[in-house]
């Protein structure tokens, strides 16, 4: 088990980003939040400004529009009267006060990625020794 933790934390970073961009890119596609959102993801620099773009071009392709945006709002429904009081800040209001599971989500996806590379680095290797003809 311990050669093929690498691949455990690459599966999971696969997922996570999957569900980043579900996520992400359904809020990019809200007809309220998403406007919103995405002005100040453009504004500022932040792994939202890179989960939006990518999440509303792979929830499109995909065509989960619907389910996406509706997920997304299900997850925001807590935030969007702050957000909607004051657009200008709505990345520090987004990113202060995510919900859990979208915390875990948000920041677990670079370091997952980090983690993969860190263990496929340090993964054991077979050793290959030179036979004689």
């Amino acid at each position: 088990m311990k050669g093929k933790a690498h691949l455990i934390a690459g599966l999971l970073f696969v997922l996570t980003l999957l569900y980043d961009l579900y996520l992400w890119g359904g809020l990019a596609r809200s007809p309220i939040l998403g406007p919103i959102v995405t002005q100040g993801a453009q504004r500022e620099v932040s792994l939202a400004g890179v989960y939006l773009p990518l999440g509303r071009t792979a929830v499109e392709a995909a065509g989960l529009v619907t389910g996406a945006t509706q997920f997304a709002q299900a997850r925001f429904a807590s935030l969007e009267p702050a957000l909607l009081a004051n657009p200008a800040a709505a990345m520090d209001t987004l990113t202060s006060n995510l919900p859990f599971g979208v915390r875990m989500g948000y920041y677990g996806a670079p370091c997952l990625l980090l983690l993969f590379v860190i263990l496929l680095w340090r993964r054991p290797r077979s050793l290959h020794v030179m036979q004689r003809r």
